[in-house]
């Protein structure tokens, strides 16, 4: 499985909230704030890997695929890829997303072959606002809820 990592910075805000708690509550906090952000990447994942490819196209079997080009995310042909996108163990530390597709390591990196069809980091980059934003209001809502 390809392995990249993003370090969330949040906001003061994030800060002040993860200040408020302590001990169980604070992992708690931690851990949902990273599922929660952990989740916009595999909706984004998903919504690039359903993409139409700009590439050759060919017939393999019964079935007309047009490829991706080297530097877009892989083309949608059996929905193998894209179903498997799951996010995997989250700790107050850390959350995983990925697959256990193995020729899914091939595509976000290329080979000597094949020029690279990135998915994860690309999803990733484009929307790292949208993750940190989920990180800090998933831990804004939570903090609320065992103040309140």
């Amino acid at each position: 499985m390809p392995i990249l990592s993003m370090t969330v910075r949040g906001s003061e805000e994030l800060k002040r909230n993860l200040a408020r708690l302590a001990g169980a509550e604070r992992k708690r906090a931690q851990r949902q704030g990273l599922e929660a952000g952990a989740r916009v990447i595999e909706s984004e994942v998903k919504v690039l890997l359903g993409t139409p490819g700009t590439g050759r196209t060919y017939v393999h079997g019964k079935v007309t695929h047009t490829a991706s080009r080297p530097g877009d995310p892989p083309a949608l042909d059996t929905g193998t890829l894209r179903n498997s996108i799951e996010v995997g163990g989250v700790t107050p530390n850390e959350a995983t997303v990925g697959t256990n597709v193995e020729y899914a390591v091939h595509l976000e990196f290329g080979t000597a072959h094949m020029g690279p069809r990135p998915f994860l980091r690309p999803a990733i980059d484009q929307h790292e606002s949208e993750i940190v934003g989920a990180v800090e209001d998933t831990v804004a809502a939570f903090v609320n809820s065992v103040r309140a």
